[in-house]
């Protein structure tokens, strides 16, 4: 927005998809980060926008991925999210020079999905319905009783639980980088309230160490947990744990959303409850229903 005009302009960045945009103290220099399709998988971006010259650079942000990055207003300095410190930065060097926003989003190795015919939609509507039949859903997505293939120790325990989900992209502290092979694992902290018995659902994008801590007299009694790259439960205590496979989702009302809930549908005769999301998680609390 210009300020002195008040007129709004949105610049075109497909392909790349932001989830995160950080000023930086150069008015003129945004920081970004998303990602983009590649054929086995998604790869990320690190970059500096000219917001006058529509150009973009390359970050240059060493081993730590740049989705920690923010910006702290009253001293106008970028700085590093490290666990539960800040590192400030110097500042955010190009690592080449800008080039034109548009030449350089042409170039990038992107994959993208082919559309479906129609017989293909007519496919997925018949798969669409069959999968919403065996998680114990009828056509219009109304619950009926757990499918044959349900699990009937979870669903039994699901009767007198109630469900909570938590969803991320990344725990805090994550280290990855696009066309890098380091990948460790971020933490989140799951704190758990008395109440009734808890199955927890966790699920994420990137590896996490999921942190269970119940507080005096509450009750989980699982946790199904689910992500792209494997993740770790801890604190669990005797709780069964249920490794979903390569499902998750960080946002209501989006794709993995509706195959997460099918699945924990599917395994527990119960939608995923109450879900509490965000792109980089670190402490959530859960329970407490009576």
């Amino acid at each position: 927005m210009d300020l002195r005009t008040l007129r709004i302009r949105k610049p075109e960045l497909a392909p790349l998809m932001l989830a995160i945009t950080v000023p930086t103290p150069d008015p003129d220099i945004a920081y970004l980060f998303g990602h983009h399709r590649i054929a086995n998988g998604v790869e990320h971006q690190a970059l500096l926008y000219s917001i006058s010259r529509h150009t973009l650079a390359p970050a240059r942000i060493g081993k730590r991925l740049s989705s920690t990055v923010t910006y702290i207003p009253s001293i106008g300095r970028n700085a590093l999210l490290d666990d539960f410190k800040l590192v400030l930065l110097d500042g955010l060097a190009p690592a080449q020079a800008p080039v034109d926003a548009d030449a350089y989003l042409r170039q990038l190795p992107v994959v993208e999905p082919e559309p479906a015919s129609t017989d293909d939609a007519a496919q997925l509507a018949a798969l669409r319905a069959a999968f919403l039949a065996q998680a114990g859903r009828d056509s219009d997505g109304a619950t009926r009783a757990p499918a044959t293939g349900a699990d009937h120790d979870l669903a039994a325990l699901a009767r007198t639980a109630i469900i909570e989900t938590v969803g991320v992209y990344e725990g805090e502290g994550a280290v990855h980088g696009a066309g890098s092979s380091v990948r460790e694992p971020g933490t989140v902290q799951v704190l758990v309230r008395r109440g009734k018995p808890v199955i927890l659902v966790l699920t994420s994008y990137e590896p996490v160490n999921w942190i269970i801590k119940p507080e005096p007299g509450a009750k989980v009694a699982a946790v199904l947990h689910g992500g792209y790259h494997p993740s770790q439960v801890h604190g669990a205590g005797d709780a069964r744990i249920i490794d979903m496979g390569r499902v998750y989702a960080y946002k209501r009302g989006e794709g993995g959303f509706e195959r997460l809930d099918g699945e924990v549908r599917q395994r527990s005769g119960k939608p995923v409850g109450r879900f509490q999301g965000n792109y980089r998680g670190n402490l959530f609390q859960v329970g407490g229903g009576g």
